[in-house]
């Protein structure tokens, strides 16, 4: 009798008992095959992430505006996803704006955002995707002022004309806005909660309609 199973009262396994165990033989091969299991379901997870992402970028490069600027060119930022506290801009229930601006470009960070040298009173990073600037182009023939409201910091942001339509995109309600200054066929689509500012306007256009939307 060993100490130990004198000690205990049972003699413990040995390293090549265990190994030799039909049941550990079979724990074993379990477990190889629930590994074998997850590798399979997390290479099928990173190729379906690894799909949609392909699918993502070729739908965004295929939508896109190809525009490139210059360190020096002067654009104007898109407006109506930003907090207007954020702008300096007063909340206002008349104005609405859109673009604000101009601004010039300091330099390229990426293929695709841009580093402006914002206004003082902007508290913003100033890098921006090129998706949400646009050109300034200055017309002298062409009074610009009258289409703009001049905000805090001494910026420009765009006036809305008119509420033309709506819709029920994907079950949220949106407004067809028509821009003071661009032709009716450049109105763009919005959602009710970027139009917050501009409740004159709505209830103007419902007015028209002789109801209220279901929903806003």
């Amino acid at each position: 009798m060993s100490p130990f199973e004198a000690d205990l009262g049972y003699v413990p396994y040995m390293p090549d008992d265990v190994s030799r165990d039909p049941e550990f033989e079979q724990l074993h091969k379990s477990a190889q095959e629930f590994l074998l299991k997850q590798d399979a379901i997390l290479k099928m997870a990173q190729d379906t992430v690894s799909e949609v992402q392909t699918r993502m970028k070729s739908y965004y490069d295929k939508n896109r505006l190809a525009q490139d600027f210059k360190p020096g060119d002067m654009v104007l930022l898109d407006g109506r996803n930003l907090d207007i506290r954020h702008k300096g801009f007063a909340q206002s229930k008349k104005l609405a704006p859109r673009f604000i601006g101009h601004y010039p470009v300091v330099k390229q960070i990426h293929c695709d955002s841009y580093e402006m040298k914002l206004s003082k009173g902007l508290k913003l990073h100033p890098v921006f995707h090129t998706s949400l600037l646009k050109p300034y182009r200055s017309d002298e023939s062409r009074s610009q002022s009258v289409n703009k409201v001049i905000l805090k910091d001494g910026t420009e942001g765009q006036l809305v004309r008119e509420v033309i339509g709506h819709r029920n995109n994907k079950k949220k309600l949106q407004y067809r806005i028509w821009w003071l200054g661009e032709s009716r066929e450049e109105a763009t689509w919005e959602p009710v909660e970027n139009l917050n500012q501009i409740p004159g306007h709505i209830d103007k256009y419902w007015e028209t309609k002789k109801r209220k939307p279901a929903s806003k």
